[in-house]
């Protein structure tokens, strides 16, 4: 039976594509097996949090990191707990080293290839399929990264695949496990929520056919949302004595933005006693002030956020660790981290190309309503609650990946249909 429906699943692609899928593979097992991993930051934090949950000591961390006011300071709340819980997993069955979570990037990586695969099929055109895999395929940027990026890219593009073929249709089951599924996003990084408005609209849709099927999956999708949401929500009320439905980080993440100074207010109100959800909604009353007193300047902000998301300048992660101190350290190497540095000049390709694949799908009444509703969720959200930079953009890079490829294949059947005319034209 398993080998049966693994048969299934293969036949949906060809062998060029299947070929590609394991090179990409096994180009990133390659890449990894020289990367070092340095506890910096995110990931540092990460880990901690994975290694608190795996030795009994629940979900929590002592910071000890390089931000000087969190030092010694006890976080309960202040990072989602999807990946910290995932790493927990992962190393508790195959042991602590972080080897085993640049191997679960590079599959969470091959996932969202295959993701690639079927949705350029879907909605674009079978020989678009190979070129839009192949664009990411070469897209390593975030493979030796032991943060949130290639796991929850892989489950927002399963996702949007499920969403554009209507997976929660088929049953209540379905939608279920749509739901669960979303959760898991949800709690790696809250901006899955940007897939919500896709799959409210094909309920929408369906109200006119069947509005109790259509009510049904769309409580059924947001059962599991709902009661890990409100698990999470009881659990911070009863160590933090506080509301706290998502994290802490919310304030801090968004004070530089409007002029709030979070460093000296975060160390004035650590000594007088104030946990991080306290903390935290001071700042977040301190934005709101500055929001109002400032009102075109907060404007300004998030108009900027759209720009700054879609923005090409590396982030920090990537200029002060991954490109200098991953295949730097002991079994690194000089070749390898010289291709890692300039895999990154694709995005430059591939931004563009994106603009005129989305402009010459439009002109041709393709499907892709599904891809711009999710593109401009995503932004918009994402723009309200946070900063952008490309890394926060990695989830949607795989839906430019699918425009940029359109792009290419349109550019070269024009450049063949334009290079037969002419022969024809030439011809007594």
């Amino acid at each position: 039976m398993p080998l049966a429906i693994m048969h299934r699943f293969l036949s949906h692609f060809s062998k060029p594509e299947l070929v590609l899928t394991l090179c990409a593979f096994v180009l990133r097992l390659v890449l990894v097996s020289f990367a070092t991993w340095y506890p910096v930051s995110d990931t540092r934090d990460y880990h901690e949090l994975a290694f608190s949950l795996t030795h009994g000591q629940g979900y929590q961390q002592l910071y000890n990191g390089e931000t000087e006011v969190f030092k010694g300071f006890t976080f309960y709340a202040f990072r989602e707990p999807g990946y910290p819980v995932f790493l927990a997993i992962l190393y508790s069955l195959l042991g602590w080293n972080p080897f085993w979570a640049y191997v679960s990037n590079a599959v969470c990586d091959t996932i969202t290839l295959i993701g690639v695969l079927l949705l350029a099929k879907r909605l674009l055109n079978p020989r678009v399929a190979l070129i839009a895999g192949s664009v990411w395929a070469a897209n390593v940027v975030w493979t030796p990264s032991l943060m949130t990026e290639s796991l929850f890219t892989a489950l927002f593009t399963l996702l949007l695949w499920l969403g554009v073929t209507e997976f929660y249709f088929r049953s209540r089951r379905h939608a279920l496990t749509f739901g669960l599924l979303l959760t898991l996003a949800f709690f790696v990084r809250p901006i899955a929520a940007a897939l919500l408005p896709l799959a409210a609209y094909s309920c929408w849709r369906m109200v006119r056919v069947d509005s109790r099927t259509a009510m049904t999956t769309f409580a059924c999708i947001l059962i599991p949302l709902l009661i890990a949401s409100a698990a999470w929500t009881v659990r911070n009320y009863a160590v933090l004595a506080a509301f706290v439905p998502l994290t802490t980080n919310l304030g801090a993440h968004n004070a530089d933005s409007f002029g709030v100074d979070w460093q000296n207010a975060f160390r004035e109100l650590r000594q007088q006693g104030l946990n991080e959800a306290q903390i935290n909604s001071y700042l977040v009353r301190q934005i709101e002030a500055a929001v109002i007193a400032q009102p075109i300047s907060a404007a300004k902000v998030f108009v900027e956020r759209p720009f700054d998301l879609l923005s090409l300048t590396p982030a920090w992660e990537m200029t002060y660790i991954l490109r200098r101190l991953t295949f730097g350290g002991e079994g690194g190497s000089s070749v390898v981290q010289w291709l890692y540095v300039n895999a990154y000049d694709i995005y430059y390709a591939a931004y563009p190309l994106s603009a005129f694949g989305m402009l010459f799908a439009l002109l041709r009444r393709l499907p892709i309503g599904s891809l711009l509703l999710t593109l401009f969720s995503f932004t918009l959200l994402q723009s309200i609650v946070s900063p952008g930079n490309v890394r926060f953009a990695a989830p949607f890079y795989p839906i430019l990946c699918l425009f940029a490829a359109y792009a290419v294949a349109t550019i070269l059947q024009f450049a063949v249909t334009s290079a037969t005319h002419a022969r024809n034209r030439k011809r007594p």
